[in-house]
């Protein structure tokens, strides 16, 4: 049973604290262990090769081109099995699941979910305000080099995962798990709010929790077949906890933001206090007790039996409801059982078929006038490129910084035909955006139209296209989107931007 760890006399330390503590180190336990029953329980890997097996034959139907972007050429991402067509094939049909999960996530990082699905994947204001907060961790370089052993890798590695990531006359791996490469610091907002539940915090609120349970529903909606989410959430759960992504609060805590977001439909609800890990549904508690607790006891019980103060019954509570300090109050009011999956199939909106839930509007952009000279005035293979921006310009910088999801991303932004466009780059990974001038001189202050009608192009870190203007050139021509980089890479620091018109430009 775990202990708390030596404290010097001269730090006084109250059992309430002492407890805190014990519990920090049973969490830790407890989230390694659950991360290895879920990638090897039955339903959870029946459920992702059914999942990534129709995911492959929707983009093989609609954009065969395409398939290789289930894949990577980074052989430090967990699960990477390179991008060769033949082994992402082999890794569909008979990967394990971090094989497969790994599979997912490319997908997403390839934009190919929003080209398939015709949208673009921008993150919730609430996870965009937190990654402000994160840090690259101090001496990454060196950090990175610490190689993942096969002995500690669950599921055991694969062949594939072995010739594409393996240590030549070794036993180890190249992967990074993130949190060798970022975290946030303990004064941060997200770690004071895990102190008062007892979340372990490492790498933030997971976005790619929030981004593939949305490519699980758009895939329920394109095909008209159900997704159970319950498995998905726990899918996502167990591999991220394995790989040491993300912790179980990361991953519970975006499944609960995202569906919330959908006025809960499909039940996947989080108590985030001391007894969250009792609520895991479709997994009963005395499930997670026999074969995921130690010794049969919860993180919280673990804790109580080391001396703590707080009675069981005050602290655990079901979903929607915090521990803060010695009390616990409800977090809003709510008639629903806790911890129980809606596994059944989703509300339809009108018209849709049983078990789909209708697509949300789209909604159109106003053409102002001065956008209209802008197409006007432009080369005409670049109208489909051009991006209005629809909302008050800090919520379109807020979205650009989600469309530009890597360091070396750029847009180019208009005011209008008149004005010469400015520069706007993704300067690293920590989310930062920088304003440069024409000749690539920064803007401090930004651009001085940023009070009238706006709109960019929006170019990835390998000079392709990203965002709704890749998803609007996959509706005009599918095959065009494998050669968007040809057309756009050029588009960096000292191009021409007299280029881009068929007129004189006034500046």
């Amino acid at each position: 049973m775990p202990t708390p760890r030596s404290v010097p006399a001269r730090i006084p330390v109250s059992a309430e604290e002492q407890a805190q503590i014990v519990y920090s180190e049973a969490a830790q336990d407890f989230e390694r262990r659950l991360g290895n029953f879920l990638v090897h329980h039955p339903p959870v890997v029946q459920f992702v090769h059914d999942l990534i097996g129709r995911l492959w034959n929707l983009v093989q139907d609609e954009a065969p081109h395409l398939l290789t972007r289930f894949g990577t050429r980074d052989p430090h991402r967990a699960g990477a099995v390179g991008n060769d067509l033949a082994v992402l094939r082999s890794t569909m049909e008979s990967g394990n699941l971090r094989e497969q999960m790994a599979m997912l996530w490319n997908g997403h990082d390839n934009a190919l979910f929003d080209v398939l699905f015709d949208r673009v994947s921008v993150y919730p204001a609430e996870i965009e305000s937190e990654r402000r907060d994160r840090r690259a961790v101090a001496d990454v370089d060196a950090i990175r080099q610490l190689p993942v052993r096969e002995p500690d890798i669950v599921p055991p590695l694969s062949p594939r995962e072995r010739d594409f990531s393996g240590i030549p006359d070794s036993d180890a791996v190249v992967w990074r798990p993130a949190p060798t490469a970022m975290d946030y610091p303990l004064a941060s907002g997200l770690h004071l709010a895990g102190t008062r539940t007892g979340a372990l915090i490492s790498t933030g609120t997971s976005g790619s929790t929030y981004f593939l349970l949305g490519t699980a529903e758009d895939l329920s909606l394109r095909t008209g077949t159900p997704v159970r989410m319950g498995l998905m959430r726990l899918a996502l759960l167990g591999n991220l906890l394995a790989t040491r992504t993300h912790t179980f609060h990361e991953v519970m805590s975006s499944a609960r933001l995202w569906d919330t977001e959908r006025d809960g439909r499909y039940g996947l609800r989080y108590a985030d206090n001391w007894g969250r890990y009792r609520f895991l549904a479709p997994i009963d508690e005395e499930t997670l007790r026999r074969d995921v607790a130690r010794d049969g006891l919860f993180p919280d019980e673990i804790a109580f039996a080391q001396g703590h103060p707080w009675g069981i019954r005050d602290h655990v509570q079901p979903e929607g409801t915090v521990r803060d300090g010695l009390r616990s109050r409800p977090a809003r009011e709510s008639g629903e059982r806790p911890g129980l999956d809606t596994e059944a199939s989703v509300s339809a909106g009108p018209g849709a078929p049983t078990g789909v839930v209708s697509a949300p509007p789209v909604r159109g952009a106003p053409e102002d006038g001065r956008m209209a000279a802008l197409r006007e005035a432009l080369r005409p293979d670049l109208l489909h490129a051009v991006r209005p921006w629809e909302g008050s310009f800090d919520e379109e910088v807020a979205r650009l910084r989600n469309i530009l999801q890597r360091g070396g991303s750029r847009s180019i932004v208009f005011g209008n035909w008149e004005e010469a466009p400015v520069w706007v780059v993704k300067v690293d990974e920590t989310n930062s955006l920088g304003w440069f001038d024409r000749y690539f001189r920064p803007l401090p202050d930004g651009p001085s139209f940023a009070h009238g009608p706006v709109a960019s192009i929006d170019i990835g870190h390998s000079g392709a296209l990203v965002g709704p203007s890749l998803s609007a050139l996959l509706s005009l021509d599918r095959e065009a989107t494998e050669g968007t980089k040809l057309a756009y890479c050029d588009m960096g620091p000292g191009y021409d931007f007299t280029n881009l018109f068929t007129r004189s430009v006034p500046w």
